[in-house]
């Protein structure tokens, strides 16, 4: 199976939420980090597998709205 890329938000939701209009998400953002995920009998174990540093200048742009 090909490498999917995606971002997990909820997991096993008993029903969808409303859609709603959000406002932004604003957090500070310091590093990226890719995770392997492995499914077992008890539930996904996650991995950190590397990281790296998010450059400060994309994070003050980025808080700006730039």
């Amino acid at each position: 199976m090909p490498y999917r890329p995606h971002l997990t938000l909820l997991r096993h939701l008993a029903r969808p939420l409303p859609q709603q209009a959000l406002p932004p998400l604003v957090m500070p953002l310091r590093e990226v980090s890719l995770f392997a995920s492995v499914l077992c009998p008890g539930g996904a174990r996650h991995y950190r597998l590397d990281g790296w540093p998010v450059p400060a200048f994309v994070t003050r742009a980025s808080a700006a709205g730039d």
